[in-house]
């Protein structure tokens, strides 16, 4: 949720302004980081780990690059406050979806013995 303080910032905001969301933002997404590896490593099996680990990073990396394109691509050469509170918006809403999903998953999955 770090991304909603950006939401109320005007165009003249400070970059002070800016570094706590952005710090909160950085977290979250380092602290989901590990275990989404770890998911992704145990889900391949021992054999296959190093393929699973190469593909995880290459796919977080493209990810990236095609998240900082299509911002650049939506906010264009000058972009205004009000195209930058309306792509937060978008991905405010955006986050919503996996946290819901996530939430109405099952705590603990009983072992396939």
């Amino acid at each position: 949720m770090g991304i909603v303080p950006l939401l109320a910032l005007a165009g003249d905001s400070g970059w002070a302004s800016v570094i706590a969301p952005l710090v909160l933002l950085g977290t979250g997404v380092e602290l989901g980081s590990a275990a989404i590896q770890a998911a992704a490593l145990e889900a391949a099996g021992r054999e296959r780990a190093g393929q699973a680990a190469g593909l995880h990073s290459t796919l977080r990396y493209v990810g990236s690059i095609t998240g900082t394109s299509a911002m650049a691509a939506v906010l264009g050469p000058d972009p205004d406050a009000g195209l930058f509170r309306v792509l937060f918006a978008a991905l405010a809403a955006t986050a919503l979806v996996p946290a819901a999903v996530s939430s109405a998953l099952p705590s603990s999955v009983a072992p396939d013995d």
